[in-house]
């Protein structure tokens, strides 16, 4: 079952999660001057996985790295069966339409 992240929907928001038994960091952050969201991922030593990546719905995050992160990847989702509308400054976090979750790659590849 994909895990719904904690993602406030603030401009600028860090957490920490567990996820397949190791704890990450990840920052999300709305950039206004390309009206995107990004994301980075970092392990319990802060050593970086991902860097600032904009987010796109429908798409896995981690493209390189595997060998970095769990059996598994991040993606935005849309949550809520309406209009499909472009990921925007209010419409994503925790709530709202779009969400960011993790998927274990057998949820991804069955």
């Amino acid at each position: 079952m994909a895990q719904l992240l904690p993602v406030t929907g603030a401009p600028s928001h860090n957490f920490s999660v567990p996820l397949a038994g190791k704890v990450y960091t990840i920052r999300v952050r709305w950039v206004t001057r390309t009206e995107g969201w990004y994301v980075s991922i970092a392990d319990s030593d802060q050593n970086e996985i991902i860097g600032f990546a904009k987010l796109t719905p429908q798409q896995l995050l981690l493209v390189d790295n595997f060998h970095l992160f769990p059996d598994g990847n991040l993606m935005v989702i849309q949550t809520i069966d309406e209009k499909l509308e472009p990921l925007g400054r209010d419409n994503f976090g925790s709530g709202n339409k779009y969400e960011l979750v993790f998927l274990t790659n057998a949820e991804i590849f069955g």
